[in-house]
């Protein structure tokens, strides 16, 4: 029997890469980025809302924001997902102060 060949895996987009696509209107690195750090910014919304509805809202408005802010956003050593979180936690505490 003949062995399987598998294509090589290839390596995730670098973070920074997929910011600079996101911030060129590039919606699919969106969605990348959204699998990439979804859960992350779902723990830090539901850590505010508490409530599984409410989080899943604070949840998109916040990479509805990183879509609106993707042009200026520089790491200064932090990460995309410092970045994430960061966005994520204001738009919460809006929302619980709503």
């Amino acid at each position: 029997m003949a062995p399987t060949l598998h294509p090589p895996a290839q390596s995730p987009t670098p973070d920074g890469t997929l910011v600079k696509r996101l911030a060129a209107g590039d919606r699919s690195a969106l969605r990348e980025l959204r699998v990439r750090y979804g859960t992350t910014a779902y723990a830090v919304a539901y850590s505010v809302v508490v409530d599984p509805e409410d989080a899943e809202a604070v949840v998109s408005e916040a990479f509805a924001r990183a879509l609106g802010e993707a042009a200026d956003f520089t790491a200064n050593g932090d990460g995309v997902a410092a970045w994430i979180s960061r966005l994520t936690r204001e738009a919460a505490e809006q929302f619980r102060s709503a």
